[in-house]
């Protein structure tokens, strides 16, 4: 013990050497943080000694940190040397994986969406796929690390034994490092305006998004419609180059700030754009978060594009790996992010919480009001707001409860081609499978297990036959009301199946092409870029 108490005294001594460092900032209380730590040793020297059974140093420091970072921010965390290796062995496979997203089951793993020319995807594995083997090992109830399981070097092979429609399979897959594309579809719509997705802020995200618009305007590009919904952001590095494409050199973008001055930064576009005359339409929505909204931020601030969807989701902090002693890290939030106007993009503030401990978000009547370069108010309080507010179909519960249940993905797992829904190159789901689907689902809603929990009170207390009678109604009420919402829901029953078929046939790129010709965002986007007078009179100009 006296390692830790002279560990905690030479925090409290570097903190005191640091006091001239921080500047302008309020220095920390070095007396409170002295007495706290002698406190916490004392105690955690006594709890090893005195407690009536033997502890592990090591696990109880682990929890005792986990539970005071946890009080900060979620984002906010220590890694202890176990993580650190991991993250070690990891960057020094390259990561390299099946190239797949999955699930865990009883059974194993299941595929939920493979990534095109991933190994996978190679392989002849398909989504609904329940890979029980890998390398000999079983992944019945697998409880250890899947990922380090999966992955390994680049070019490597893993044999996996799969389950598909109650047959046997395997497979020699071979890992590969190659990471599904930032930009899985950009696409020439009608009159010469442009579609791109970018799904991530990854190494390559501004390089493959700076190639799209090239080619797009080599046929002729008039606007652009950059869809950011459901993307949950990245390195800000790459948002700075992307927004870079479309305002001219050494304009602010976004700046950070924090309780030390040193940590504050400024970041400025360093190159000349390739779009700076494009109109251009962002789609953001209450998933679009951290670098994406960097970007929606910085081209609504600038007056350069018209911002259009729903309100992001709001997350303005940023973290900083730190080393610690004996091999371990920790990450912490350090500052906040704002945009050129000065507002500030985080949502919830984790300082006032309420009597739940959640942290809380301001109400509208506090937000504050700043002005964009053409002089357009726009407002904190989290997030990005719209110029052009197209709120997100709220979803039926009845759908939720059936997402969430895997309901529509295991009954498209128990059709024999999903080809039979390709009409005219497009995805239809027929009335008559629609009905087929009705029939075989079982979905369970609350109610349903509220009335079991009914039913075995009433076996409790022997009223379970005099009540059968009236239970029988209630089953079968509760089962006309629930058949009554799903066809009262059967257009968002249908575009999550097409969704889902999209996914499966023609991976990530097919569903954004399906998304083309039945989004009603994307259209209005495309519509407001045809109208020059109603897009320049949003931008001021």
């Amino acid at each position: 013990m006296s390692k830790l108490y002279s560990i905690s005294r030479y925090f409290v001594n570097t903190l005191i050497y640091l006091v001239p460092l921080w500047g302008f900032a309020t220095p920390p209380n070095l007396f409170e943080i002295s007495k706290q730590l002698d406190i916490f040793n004392t105690l955690f020297k006594e709890i090893q000694l005195n407690f009536v059974d033997e502890t592990n140093p090591a696990e109880l420091m682990t929890a005792a940190i986990t539970e005071m970072m946890s009080t900060l921010d979620p984002y906010s965390v220590f890694m202890n040397e176990q993580d650190i290796e991991s993250a070690r062995l990891r960057q020094e496979t390259d990561q390299a994986s099946i190239g797949a997203k999955y699930k865990l089951t009883s059974n194993g793993i299941q595929l939920v969406e493979i990534y095109k020319d991933g190994a996978c995807d190679r392989g002849g594995l398909l989504v609904g796929d329940t890979i029980t083997k890998a390398d000999g090992i079983s992944l019945e109830n697998y409880n250890g690390d899947l990922s380090a399981l999966l992955s390994g070097s680049n070019g490597t092979e893993i044999l996996v034994s799969f389950q598909r429609k109650a047959k046997n399979f395997e497979a020699k897959l071979i890992r590969s490092n190659k990471e599904p594309s930032a930009v899985p579809l950009f696409q020439m719509m009608e009159n010469s305006v442009g579609y791109v997705a970018l799904t991530q802020f990854t190494p390559n995200s501004a390089f493959e998004l700076d190639q799209a618009i090239r080619l797009l305007k080599n046929e002729g590009l008039s606007g652009l419609v950059l869809d950011l919904r459901g993307n949950p952001g990245g390195l800000l590095g790459q948002a700075i180059d992307i927004v870079n494409f479309f305002i001219p050199k050494n304009e602010l973008v976004v700046s950070t700030k924090s309780n030390l001055p040193s940590q504050n930064q400024v970041y400025l576009t360093k190159k000349e754009p390739i779009a700076l005359d494009l109109p251009v339409v962002v789609l953001i929505n209450g998933r679009s978060a951290s670098a994406s909204e960097i970007v929606a931020g910085a081209l609504q601030d600038l007056d350069r594009a018209v911002i259009m969807g729903d309100r992001s989701y709001g997350k303005g902090l940023v973290q900083q790996q730190k080393p610690l002693a004996y091999g371990t890290q920790f990450k912490i939030t350090i500052s906040r992010y704002y945009t050129p106007s000065g507002r500030c993009i985080q949502a919830l503030d984790y300082r006032n919480r309420n009597d739940k401990g959640e942290a809380t978000k301001r109400n509208s009547n506090e937000f504050q009001e700043f002005k964009t370069k053409n002089g357009r108010p726009v407002f904190d309080g989290g997030g990005v707001f719209p110029d052009v507010l197209i709120p997100e179909e709220s979803t039926p519960s009845i759908v939720k409860q059936a997402l969430e249940q895997g309901v529509v993905f295991d009954y498209l797992n128990s059709l024999p081609d999903l080809n039979m829904f390709i009409q005219n190159e497009n995805i239809s789901i027929p009335e008559k499978e629609f009905e087929q689907f009705l029939e075989q689902s079982k979905i369970t809603i609350p109610s349903e297990e509220m009335l079991v929990q009914l039913e075995s009170a009433l076996v409790n207390d022997s009223l379970a036959e005099s009540m059968d009678q009236a239970i029988k109604i209630l089953h079968d009420q509760l089962n006309a009301s629930k058949r009554e919402q799903i066809i009262l829901a059967k257009s968002t029953f249908k575009r999550q199946m097409a969704y889902e078929i999209a996914l499966r046939l023609f991976y990530l790129e097919g569903l954004y092409k399906y998304k083309i010709g039945n989004d009603s965002a994307i259209s209005e986007a495309m519509n407001l870029l045809l109208d020059k007078g109603r897009y320049n009179n949003y931008l001021k100009k």
